[in-house]
C-alpha cells in the first residue's frame, strides 16, 4: 500500500484497495449462488426469468470480476474515483438478488420457502461481511437486499409475515452493527499500520541519513559470530558484496569471543577483520534476545578505523624505534635490557657494548648534517651486519649506539670477537659517494660478572666508554673496578674543587724563564697548585680538566690571572709574568673584556703579561677564539703558543693566530742525547726564527739539555735546572740568590 496525502484518504483508499482484492473471489461464489438458484427453482421460477435473470448477474459479477483484477494491477489500485465504482458494485449486487427474492418468494411452495430465506439470510451476512472494509458499500448492499427480502415476505404465501420480517430486519441491522464495529477495527489497524509505516519511514531515512553522514554502519550477527545482516554503508565500506558477507565470520574468534561469551552489550571494541589485507574496526553492539531472553545473535553499529589504527600503531613505532636508521631508541633500549633481570638474577651471561663515533659534531659542522645523517645510517647497517642471532641494537644519542645480549662464547672468546669489531668499523665508510674513515670509542660490560642490576650493568658500560673517551689510546675498553674507583675519586674531587678557592686550598707557585745566553731572569710562569686537606697536593693535570669539564676554570682562570699580577707588581719591572689560558676560556667572547678589567683594576702594565695558550685549545675551529686572542694582542699582552708539536696542524696555528713566541714542550727536550733529538729541536727554533718567533725550551733538567740548546740558538728556558715552582713569597730571594747556571 501507498501512503497518500492525509489520514482521511489513507483510511478511505485502503478500504477501497481491500475490497477490490475481495471481489474476485466473491464473484466467484456469486456464479457459484447463481447456479443454484437456478437449478433449485427451475419449475417454480420458469425457464424464461431463470435465464434473465441468470443472464443479468452472471454478466454483473463477470463485468466487477474484470474490473478488479484491471484495477489491481495498476501502481495504485485506490485511485480517485474507486470508491463510487464500489458504491455501484454493491447496488447492483443487491439489486440482483434483490429481484430474484421478490421474484420468487410469492410463487415457491412453503416447503422450498424455508431454502429460499436461509438464502437470504447468507447472503445477508456474506454480502455484509465481504463489504465491511468499505461501510458505505456494506449499509448500501444490506438496505437493498434487506428491503427486497423484506418486500418478498409480505409479497409470499409465508403466514403472518410480520414476524419473519422483523426477525429479518433485526438480523440486518445486527450484521449492520457488527460490519460497523468491524470497520472501526479495520480503521484502526490501518491507522496503526500507517503509523508504522511512518515510523519505519523516518527510522529508514535516520538510519540512511546516519550512515551517509556518519563514519558507522549497522550490523547483525549470530551467537557464533557470522554475519546475518549488513547495512549497504557496510558493505560499501568492506569494498564486498552483501551476499558474500553473510555467514562469513568477519572477525576472528579468537578476537571477539570472550566478548560475546559474556552476554552483556560492550562499546569500541577494536578488533582486526579479516579481509585478506590489515583492517581494524571499532564495534558496538548488544545481543539480540528472544521472548524466553536467550540470546539468538548480536546487533550493532561498527566504525572503519583502519587509518587511525595504523596512525597509531606508526606512532607507537616511532615511540620505539630511531626515526633515522630504523634502530630501537634509548627507550626502547632501557627498556629492554631491564627484561633479563625482571625474574632476579639473568639466566645466561650478557655483554653490552657502547659504541660512540669520535667527533661526529665536526662532521656535522664540516661536511652537513645530511652527511652526517647518511654517516649514521651507513654505520647502523655495518653494526646491523655485525648484531646477529639475540644480539640486539639501539641507537642511543646522535653518535652512540648501543649491542647487547646473551653471551654465546667465553668471556674471553668475546673479548677477541669484538676486536672483529673494532677492525670491521675501523674500514672506510663510503658515503654519498665520499670515502670516510670513521673512528670509534667503544666500550664493554658484562653481567654478572661486572654489575648485577641493569643500572649498573649500563653504568659500568658508560664507565668503559669514558675511559675510552679520557685516555684515547684504545679505542676498545673493557670495564674493570679500577675505573670505578677512579672515577668516584674524580667524582670526589669534582665536589671539593668547587669549595677550594673559597677554602683558601689554591694557590700559584712561580717558575722562572732564563735568558739562556746571559743567564738573566726574564721572567716567572705562574702554576696553580691544589692542597688538599685530605689528599695533599693535587696535580695540576688532574684537577685543571675538573675545572674545565664543571666550568670552573671560567672563574679559576680569573683568579690566576689576578694573583700573578698582583705578585708580579712588586717585581722589577723588565720581568714578565706567564700565565696558562684554557680552550674553554678562550671560547668565552667576554674574556678580553674581563682581562682587561683585572689589569686595569690592579693597574698592571699589559706589555708585562704573557698569556700562553696550548695547541689543544685551538683545536675546534671557532671564529671567535682567533677574535679574542687579536683583541687581545691589541692590548699589548704577548701570546705564547705553549706545548709546541704536542697537537695537530701547528703550522697552521702559528700561520692564523698573532703569537710572539713558541714553547718548546719538554717531550723535545728530554731525548736531547739521542740521534734524533737535536735535530728536531733545531728545525723547530729554525721555523720560530724564520716566523720572527721568540723560543722557550720547557724541561731543562741537567747541563746536557742547556748546552745543546745554547747551541742550537733557543733563547729562553725553564727547568729544574734553574729552579723548581716556587710560591711569590720566594721570588725575591730567588732574584738576589746566586748566579743561574748559564755560563
Amino acid at each position: 500500500m501507498t501512503t497518500l496525502s492525509g489520514p482521511g484518504t489513507r483510511l478511505r483508499e485502503a478500504r477501497v484497495e481491500a475490497l477490490l482484492r475481495l471481489i474476485p473471489l466473491t464473484q466467484v461464489f456469486t456464479v457459484v449462488d447463481v447456479v443454484l438458484l437456478s437449478t433449485y427453482f427451475w419449475s417454480e421460477l420458469g425457464a424464461t426469468f431463470l435465464l434473465w435473470w441468470s443472464s443479468l448477474a452472471v454478466a454483473n459479477t463477470v463485468f466487477w470480476w474484470w474490473y478488479a483484477r484491471r484495477a489491481l494491477k495498476v501502481r495504485h489500485p485506490a485511485r480517485p474515483g474507486r470508491m463510487h465504482a464500489m458504491l455501484i458494485h454493491s447496488v447492483t449486487e443487491g439489486l440482483v438478488f434483490s429481484s430474484f427474492l421478490i421474484v420468487a418468494f410469492p410463487v415457491v411452495p412453503a416447503g422450498k420457502a424455508v431454502v429460499l430465506a436461509a438464502f437470504a439470510m447468507g447472503l445477508l451476512a456474506a454480502g455484509g461481511f465481504s463489504k465491511m472494509m468499505l461501510p458505505l458499500a456494506a449499509v448500501v448492499f444490506l438496505t437493498l437486499l434487506g428491503l427486497g427480502a423484506e418486500l418478498a415476505l409480505f409479497r409470499s404465501l409465508v403466514p403472518s409475515p410480520a414476524i419473519p420480517a422483523a426477525l429479518l430486519a433485526a438480523f440486518t441491522v445486527a450484521i449492520g452493527a457488527l460490519v460497523y464495529r468491524i470497520s472501526r477495527i479495520f480503521g484502526a489497524w490501518v491507522a496503526a499500520q500507517e503509523d508504522l509505516d511512518r515510523q519505519n519511514t523516518l527510522i529508514s531515512h535516520l538510519l540512511t541519513d546516519f550512515e551517509e553522514s556518519a563514519s558507522e554502519a549497522l550490523w547483525e550477527s549470530d551467537t557464533e559470530g557470522r554475519v546475518t545482516f549488513v547495512s549497504p554503508r557496510f558493505s560499501q565500506i568492506l569494498e564486498i558484496p552483501d551476499e558474500d558477507l553473510r555467514g562469513r565470520m568477519l572477525v576472528p574468534w579468537a578476537e571477539w569471543g570472550s566478548t560475546l561469551e559474556k552476554g552483556a552489550a560492550f562499546r569500541n571494541l577494536v578488533v582486526p577483520v579479516d579481509l585478506g589485507k590489515p583492517r581494524w574496526w571499532s564495534l558496538s553492539g548488544k545481543p539480540i534476545r528472544d521472548s524466553e531472553g536467550r540470546i539468538t545473535g548480536w546487533r550493532g553499529v561498527g566504525s572503519d578505523i583502519t587509518g587511525a589504527r595504523l596512525q597509531e600503531l606508526e606512532m607507537v613505532r616511532l615511540s620505539r624505534y630511531d626515526a633515522l636508521t630504523g634502530l630501537l631508541n634509548r627507550h626502547s633500549f632501557r627498556t629492554l635490557i631491564e627484561e633479563p633481570f625482571q625474574t632476579g638474577r639473568p639466566a645466561h651471561p650478557l655483554c653490552l657494548v657502547l659504541v660512540d663515533l669520535v667527533d661526529f659534531q665536526d662532521v656535522n659542522e664540516s661536511r652537513g648534517h645530511q652527511f652526517g645523517d647518511a654517516l649514521l645510517v651507513a654505520v647502523a647497517h655495518r653494526l646491523g651486519a655485525v648484531a646477529t642471532g639475540a644480539i640486539q641494537l639501539a641507537r642511543l644519542d646522535g653518535d652512540e649506539f648501543a649491542l647487547w645480549g646473551p653471551l654465546s662464547l667465553t668471556i674471553k672468546e668475546t673479548r677477541k670477537s669484538l676486536q672483529t669489531l673494532v677492525t670491521r668499523l675501523s674500514e672506510p665508510f663510503l658515503v654519498e659517494g665520499t670515502r670516510y674513515e670513521a673512528q670509534f670509542q667503544i666500550g664493554v660490560a658484562f653481567c654478572p660478572q661486572d654489575a648485577q642490576t641493569p643500572e649498573q650493568w649500563l653504568r659500568c658500560a658508560n664507565l668503559a666508554l669514558r675511559w675510552a673517551k679520557d685516555q684515547g689510546t684504545e679505542p676498545l675498553v673493557f670495564f674493570t673496578t679500577d675505573m670505578l674507583e677512579s672515577y668516584k675519586t674524580r667524582s670526589a674531587l669534582r665536589e671539593d674543587l668547587a669549595g677550594a678557592l673559597g677554602r683558601g686550598e689554591l694557590w700559584l707557585a712561580f717558575q722562572p724563564l732564563v735568558n739562556l745566553k746571559s743567564g738573566a731572569v726574564t721572567g716567572f710562569e705562574a702554576l696553580v697548585r691544589w692542597n688538599h686537606p685530605v689528599r695533599g697536593a693535587v696535580p695540576p693535570s688532574v684537577f685543571i680538566p675538573l675545572a674545565e669539564e664543571t666550568g670552573l676554570i671560567l672563574s679559576l682562570g680569573l683568579w690566576v690571572l689576578e694573583q700573578a699580577c698582583v705578585a708580579a707588581r712588586n717585581w722589577p719591572s723588565d720581568l714578565s709574568v706567564s700565565v696558562n689560558v684554557s680552550g674553554v676560556q678562550l671560547r668565552l667572547p667576554s674574556l678580553a673584556n674581563d682581562i682587561a678589567s683585572v689589569l686595569l683594576g690592579i693597574g698592571f702594565d699589559p706589555h708585562r703579561l704573557i698569556l700562553e695558550v696550548t695547541e689543544s685549545a685551538l683545536v675546534k675551529d671557532d671564529p671567535s677564539v682567533g677574535q679574542t686572542l687579536s683583541g687581545l694582542k691589541r692590548m699589548g699582552i704577548l701570546l705564547a703558543l705553549d706545548d709546541f708539536g704536542t697537537g695537530f696542524s701547528a703550522l697552521s696555528y702559528l700561520q692564523n693566530f698573532p703569537f710572539d713566541k713558541l714553547k718548546i714542550d719538554q717531550s723535545f727536550v728530554r731525548p736531547i742525547s739521542g740521534s734524533s733529538g737535536p735535530s728536531l729541536l733545531a728545525s723547530i727554533i729554525g721555523l720560530a726564527r724564520a716566523l720572527g718567533l721568540d723560543t722557550t725550551a720547557e724541561g731543562i733538567e741537567d747541563e746536557t739539555h742547556l748546552s745543546v740548546l745554547k747551541e742550537l740558538g733557543c733563547a729562553e728556558g725553564q727547568g729544574y735546572l734553574f729552579s723548581r715552582p716556587i710560591p711569590a713569597s720566594e721570588v725575591t730571594n730567588f732574584l738576589s740568590g746566586r748566579p743561574l747556571p748559564v755560563s
